[in-house]
């Protein structure tokens, strides 16, 4: 071998390793990177599930609408759950359609939207609360009570918004033509304007890929009262909190509920703090039903589905009680035998209250559980009376009560829903006239971008946080 040859094989070997190198990162680029062929591959995986999710809940949608016209008491969650659709979330109801959350492959979450005309829409998930609390959209970190800068009476090109405002009428001054008929079931009409209040916003949580934000401090005082106040309670409070989602950005405005404090807290009746069901064994427990009776001439009595049994009180000489349409009065003739009454069902009701300290998750002492006092949460959700969204029927004692779920105070503290005393409607005819606060819930566009930054951190009104 000549002189030299050597080293040119050694050039030429490096020249060839650097060569394969260069190819191999190529290769792994295009298989690797964000339009790499395995990316393609996954992304190609992910729109067949996509489409194949949407022709499951189309096939649920068929099968729901089908079965409701039998009068066969079925929900779309149970027709979706039959297509065995693997979802993480689910929520909604017939008038305002249905979200549904699901877990591709490589942990990417689609929404998909679906309303009972057909129309299913089927986006990404951008903004997504961590294990740790944070709210993020992979680049912004957010935290629960951060100062947001919505602005109610602006919208979405900057300019005024027409002044809204909403009456809830008293019982006097119902009427088919002012809100449909509903009523507070006060004795005096309530009205509220957006450009009334002037508080700030804060970050409340992220559902189905959208920020919703809470008012700071209340828009007004509002009183419910009696059988009306019940029936339409929940309807008026969101229809209030409706007038603050007109601003830029703003999908929908609501009064604030259970759903949101309860996400917050961690708390389900089912599985309370101590881990037991709420009021389990009682005649109050959660999710039971009660059925109610006449029996001969003597005083009615009820019957749980958990074998509580008993008489009513004396003074339900007559029963009033909601059949789910409207207000029933079942008066007992005292001369009546057990022959001509029998055991006559008056009717069956569902037990739907409950009560909790957000620390313990508990109606008592115990360990923590839930958000302490000292927390963000705590301070944003526990610092004043309001109303929540929905309402409860609560078999207490040997008495129904009918009222809307609230933050109320216990001890030195507050608590959601400890009410005893602040029922609408009694089923021995006892009405309620309750006033709390209102705090309006914002549900955000799904697809906005929010700036962080040292001057607008989110820690006060004045540096809040800007939505983009």
């Amino acid at each position: 071998m000549k002189k030299g040859t050597k080293g040119i094989t050694l050039i030429a070997l490096v020249i060839t390793i650097i060569v394969i190198l260069i190819l191999a990162g190529v290769t792994l680029m295009s298989l690797t990177g964000d339009n790499g062929l395995l990316s393609k591959s996954q992304d190609a995986t992910n729109k067949h599930l996509e489409e194949e999710i949407k022709e499951q809940i189309e096939l649920a949608l068929i099968d729901y609408q089908s079965t409701r016209t039998k009068n066969i008491d079925y929900t779309f969650k149970q027709a979706i759950e039959k297509q065995h659709i693997n979802y993480s979330e689910f929520s909604g109801n017939d008038e305002e359609g249905y979200k549904i959350i699901v877990t591709l492959k490589n942990n990417k979450e689609k929404l998909y939207k679906v309303d009972l005309e057909g129309l299913i829409e089927c986006t990404d998930i951008k903004w997504k609360k961590l294990d740790d609390g944070t709210i993020t959209d992979g680049n912004i970190e957010l935290k629960v009570g951060d100062y947001i800068l919505y602005d109610q009476t602006k919208d979405k090109n900057g300019n005024d918004v027409e002044i809204q405002s909403y009456t809830s009428y008293s019982e006097s001054n119902m009427s088919p033509k002012k809100n449909n008929g509903r009523t507070s079931g006060y004795t005096e009409d309530q009205t509220f304007n957006e450009n009334e209040y002037s508080g700030g916003w804060r970050l409340l949580d992220v559902e189905y890929g959208s920020l919703k934000l809470i008012s700071e401090n209340s828009v007004g005082n509002y009183t419910l009262r009696g059988k009306n106040g019940y029936i339409y309670g929940v309807e008026e409070l969101n229809k209030i909190g409706s007038i603050y989602g007109q601003g830029k950005w703003a999908e929908k405005g609501r009064c604030v509920n259970t759903n949101d404090i309860n996400k917050i807290t961690g708390y389900d009746p089912n599985k309370t703090g101590n881990e037991n069901p709420y009021g389990k064994g009682g005649l109050g427990e959660y999710g039971k039903k009660v059925t109610y009776y006449w029996k001969g001439d003597s005083y009615p009595y009820y019957q749980s589905e958990n074998d509580t049994k008993g008489s009513l009180e004396v003074s339900h000489g007559s029963f009033y009680y909601y059949d789910g349409n409207s207000w029933k009065n079942s008066i007992k003739s005292q001369n009546a035998t057990d022959t001509e009454i029998g055991r006559e069902a008056i009717t069956t009701l569902k037990n739907s209250y409950y009560w909790y300290i957000p620390y313990t998750l508990t109606t008592g002492s115990g360990p923590i559980k839930g958000i302490t006092t000292t927390s963000d949460e705590y301070k944003l959700l526990f610092s004043d009376k309001y109303w929540l969204a929905n309402n409860y029927i609560n078999s207490v004692g040997t008495v129904v009560s009918y009222g809307l779920f609230n933050v109320n105070a216990f001890g030195n503290g507050y608590c959601l829903n400890n009410n005893n005393n602040t029922y609408l409607m009694s089923s021995i005819n006892r009405v309620g006239s309750i006033s709390f606060y209102v705090r309006p819930v914002i549900e955000l566009l799904p697809d906005i971008n929010i700036k962080k930054d040292g001057t607008h951190n989110g820690s006060t009104i004045e540096s809040a946080c800007l939505i983009e």
